[in-house]
């Protein structure tokens, strides 16, 4: 099974978990961004995760950093804040 981390800002957890749900892989939703993404990060690379997911600074900062660990991008739009917002009325 595919071990799968998402670092990303307290704003969107509740999105990622209704996200995520539906998965059956080993999906681990960590709240945190910039140097505290990058602590998460290193701590779920040497537990054996396949691929990390994060956004922003955060994902730059990831790459940057030399992990050997895949980092995906979650893109920033307009289109997706909007859907966000959306998203957060709809969970509250």
């Amino acid at each position: 099974m595919v071990k799968i981390a998402i670092i990303i800002p307290r704003e969107l957890v509740k999105v990622a978990e209704s996200a995520t749900s539906a998965f059956q892989e080993e999906i681990h939703i960590l709240e945190g961004s910039m140097e505290r993404g990058l602590d998460l990060a290193k701590e779920y690379e040497v537990k054996g995760y396949d691929v990390i997911i994060a956004r922003g600074g955060t994902q730059l900062l990831l790459k940057n950093d030399g992990l050997e660990v895949p980092i995906v991008p979650i893109p920033i739009t307009a289109v997706s804040y909007t859907h966000l917002r959306a998203h957060e009325t709809v969970l509250d």
